[in-house]
C-alpha cells in the first residue's frame, strides 16, 4: 500500500499490464520500456523499470523522504501521458494505465490501493509469485533493454530522488 496515514508516500508506480482495461499489447509494451529509459536517462530520474510476475511491467521511483501522495500521483500521470503520446498510444488507452499512489488522501477507510513492490517473493493467493524469488528488472543501459537479474537483495539498495522538489523539474 503506498500511502502512510498523513497521505504521504516513499515511492510511486506506474502499472503497465496485459490485462483488463488498460492493457498494452507486446509492441506497445516494448515501446513504452524505451521511452520510460530514454525520459529517466534526459531527465537524469532514478527509475526502475520491472518484469511483473503477469509478465507486465511496472516502472518504479522511489524517495529518500515522504512526499505529498498527490503531487507524486499527478507527477507520474503526467509521466504516463507523455510516454503514451510519443508512441502513439491514444490518450484513452494511456489514462486507463494505472498509476500508484491511486488517492491523493488517505481515507482513514482502509489501507487504499494495493500493488506488489519489487522482492516480495514468494506465492501469493492466486498462485503467482516472482520466479525464484528473484524480480527482474530491466537493464536500461544496453541499447536492446534485455531482460536481467536487478543485482541486490532488498529495497534498501536502490537509488532514491533524494530531493522532493525534484520532481517539479518534470511537470
Amino acid at each position: 500500500y503506498t500511502l502512510n496515514e498523513d497521505s504521504n508516500v516513499k515511492w510511486g508506480g506506474i502499472d503497465i499490464d496485459t490485462h483488463g482495461e488498460g492493457k498494452l499489447a507486446l509492441e506497445q509494451r516494448r515501446n513504452i520500456v524505451t521511452a520510460y529509459s530514454r525520459f529517466c536517462r534526459n531527465t537524469e530520474l532514478n527509475g526502475y523499470i520491472e518484469v511483473t510476475k503477469s509478465n507486465g511491467i511496472h516502472f518504479w521511483i522511489f524517495f529518500s523522504e515522504w512526499i505529498a501522495a498527490k503531487k507524486v500521483k499527478t507527477f507520474l500521470r503526467r509521466v504516463a501521458r507523455y510516454l503514451c503520446k510519443g508512441i502513439n498510444i491514444s490518450p484513452e488507452l494511456a489514462e486507463k494505465i494505472e498509476v500508484f499512489p491511486k488517492q491523493d488522501q488517505h481515507t482513514k477507510k482502509g489501507l487504499g490501493n494495493f500493488i506488489f513492490l519489487p522482492f516480495f517473493g514468494g506465492k501469493d493467493k492466486l498462485g503467482g509469485g516472482v520466479p525464484d524469488n528473484k524480480t527482474v528488472f530491466v537493464d536500461t543501459e544496453r541499447k536492446n533493454l534485455e531482460i536481467t537479474e536487478f543485482k541486490t537483495n532488498s529495497l534498501a539498495d536502490i537509488d532514491t530522488i533524494t530531493k522532493a522538489l525534484k520532481l517539479d523539474q518534470y511537470q
